[in-house]
């Protein structure tokens, strides 16, 4: 066993975060130990002194600053560097982003975030029952607020969850229409009854079935955008990227990223990426989605 692997949990947790600022930041101190774990200062020190210990080369006590600083060529030895979860930390809308992790960094840089306009939250007296009724096979009567009918009664039988990438959906048998369904959670606005689920499907026979969508960059930019797109969106060297598509988040997928359909009005610069099987894509489509899109 490694000097490394011999490190208590709670202590190799700390010196994560120490390795966290001085790779991230090029500097730390007790301060940072002891803010961010509501440790003493003397344990900070023990802290300082074992990782020292088992890192000699990795930082330089600067007397003038009053704190270490990571010397140059300095590689971590406990925390595997992330940066996208050093991006989330500096968005506090992409908190579910960073895993629900507490923010670990100090001295964060200058930082302008697009802000997204914001949506109702999920209920958790909405989102509970919709979860048991999944875990149990359970049938609930939920109060729903379509965008294309008035509020109504309903009872629907959950069989899942599924993400757009802007809202939660919770995919159901509809009793009332006799057909799998998404409906917003966000639309549920009360749920008053539950009960054992009778006849019918017990899950959505489409929910494993899946499609490949075969994206590549819009031919219509010149030769030096296309082969920066490639590697941004690593295509790489090949000339199409394949993509397993769920069917039943395909209308999502083709809105979050910006290719449900392929306007010829659009300028390349602007949709960046083609779906080359659109025939195929389409004809997997649910009825009805091009016309309610």
């Amino acid at each position: 066993m490694s000097d490394l692997d011999a490190l208590p949990p709670e202590v190799r947790k700390r010196l994560e975060l120490l390795e966290f600022r001085l790779y991230w930041e090029g500097r730390v101190n007790r301060r940072d130990l002891t803010q961010a774990f509501g440790i003493s200062d003397i344990q900070a020190s023990v802290d300082f002194r074992a990782y020292n210990a088992l890192c000699p080369d990795a930082m330089t006590y600067s007397p003038k600053e009053k704190r270490y600083r990571s010397n140059e060529g300095f590689v971590p030895v406990l925390y595997a560097p992330d940066a996208p979860r050093y991006l989330a930390m500096l968005c506090p809308e992409s908190a579910e982003a960073a895993g629900g992790r507490d923010c670990w960094i100090g001295s964060p840089p200058p930082v302008l975030v697009a802000r997204k306009i914001a949506r109702k939250p999920v209920e958790a007296a909405v989102l509970q029952p919709v979860v048991l009724a999944i875990h149990y096979g359970l049938e609930i009567e939920i109060r729903y607020q379509a965008t294309t009918h008035k509020e109504d009664w309903r009872w629907i039988r959950p069989v899942g969850l599924v993400y757009s990438g802007f809202r939660w959906h919770c995919r159901a048998w509809d009793l009332k229409n006799q057909r799998f369904g998404d409906f917003v959670l966000t639309r549920i606005l009360d749920v008053r009854a539950r009960r054992d689920a009778g006849d019918g499907p017990s899950g959505d026979p489409k929910w494993q079935d899946e499609i490949t969508v075969e994206i590549a960059i819009d031919p219509r930019l010149e030769a030096g955008a296309q082969k920066v797109l490639a590697a941004e969106y690593l295509v790489g060297d090949a000339d199409i990227l394949t993509v397993d598509v769920p069917k039943l988040t395909l209308p999502y997928f083709l809105r979050l990223n910006g290719i449900e359909d392929d306007r010829p009005d659009q300028k390349p610069e602007h949709r960046q990426i083609v779906v080359m099987n659109r025939d195929q894509v389409d004809k997997a489509l649910p009825e009805g989605w091009k016309d309610k899109a």
